[in-house]
């Protein structure tokens, strides 16, 4: 083959795998195929696993229901000293304790879902625990009434201290049956109990 002719074969141009390219034996570059299942691809990434991580649902679960617990206090505090700080100061409270309870539910029901129920069991299954969470709703809603309402009624008025007792027996319960394996526990309960103390003593003396 003469130079001219490896010359011309040298600008002919060259065809690969169906794309054009103007260099000879230079593979051009494919594109890549269309991702299938892009959105499951996202969904099972680190996100995903970690709500689906046992452990931290656990550690998640307890800071949350401490939060929750905490906030709860501040609102009995909030409430027994109404008299000196601004009415809608324990109703911002109440409002900022259900919050974080409803993250903590919803944690507790994702933490259901990857055990398959195990927590639940634990607890004394799936009727007590309903039960319990629609009491505790019960009395919140009341409770919360029973802040908004310019004049309450007697009805209403109890309905509200009796929801603020239950939901109070269930933090106090927990922390307390744990004070006999970690005395750390001693130190909520003891605040638990103080704090409805000074929060029935100024229900029993507000109008209604």
């Amino acid at each position: 083959m003469s130079a001219s002719d490896r010359y011309r074969g040298a600008e002919r141009p060259t065809f690969t795998t169906g794309k054009y390219t103007d260099e000879p034996h230079v593979r051009s570059p494919r594109l890549a195929p269309p991702l299938r299942g892009h959105r499951l691809s996202v969904l099972s990434g680190p996100p995903l696993d970690l709500l689906m991580d046992e452990p931290a649902l656990r550690e998640l679960a307890r800071i949350t229901a401490r939060l929750s617990a905490t906030l709860f206090v501040a609102s009995l505090f909030a409430f027994a000293a109404r008299r000196r700080v601004s009415p809608r100061v324990p109703v911002r409270l109440f409002a900022a304790f259900l919050a974080s309870h409803g993250v903590h539910f919803s944690i507790v029901l994702l933490l259901a879902y990857v055990t398959g129920g195990a927590n639940f069991r634990s607890r004394g299954g799936y009727p007590l625990t309903i039960a319990v969470g629609l009491l505790f709703a019960a009395g919140a809603v009341a409770w919360i009434l029973r802040l908004r309402a310019s004049e309450p009624t007697r009805a209403l008025r109890l309905a509200g201290g009796l929801g603020i007792g239950f939901i109070w027996f269930a933090f106090t319960e927990t922390y307390a049956s744990r004070a006999f394996i970690s005395p750390i526990f001693a130190i909520p309960t003891v605040v638990l109990i103080a704090a409805f103390l000074v929060f029935l003593n100024e229900w029993r003396r507000s109008p209604g």
